[in-house]
């Protein structure tokens, strides 16, 4: 582990969706239209748009109503000082802080983690 994170020996080899910095909204809060809009966030709900729109208007509604939030999920990455890409854990933080995710975060914080269900486990489940 480097700085709280894997070292990707073999990006080409890393599964995943790439973004562009210049490209997407990043490192300030959203308004409830952008979140629910946002290339990231719909990536981290493995495109699931519905469910997306579902959990953004529950956060929104929650934030606006018990914190009086009106921009909220922000998108916070890493900034790091080393020559090679590393694998990092993502989390979301907690409601009064915005909702934001941090993809910058150490694989060993105790933080919340967001996490992808990969089909195959998909299909384990239903065999039990």
């Amino acid at each position: 582990m480097i700085d709280g994170g894997i070292p990707i020996v073999d990006y080409n080899a890393v599964r995943g969706c790439e973004f562009r910095e210049s490209e997407v909204i990043l490192g300030r809060d959203l308004t409830e239209g952008e979140a629910k809009r946002h290339p990231v966030w719909i990536e981290l709900f493995a495109r699931n748009r519905s469910k997306l729109e579902e959990v953004v208007a529950r956060v929104f509604h929650a934030g606006r109503n018990k914190y009086g939030l009106k921009k909220m999920m922000c998108i916070l990455l890493p900034h790091s000082s080393q020559s090679h890409a590393l694998e990092r854990a993502w989390f979301v933080d907690l409601l009064y802080d915005g909702s934001l995710a941090l993809g910058g975060d150490v694989l060993d914080d105790a933080g919340g983690r967001l996490v992808g269900i990969v089909l195959e486990a998909q299909e384990i489940e239903k065999a039990v």
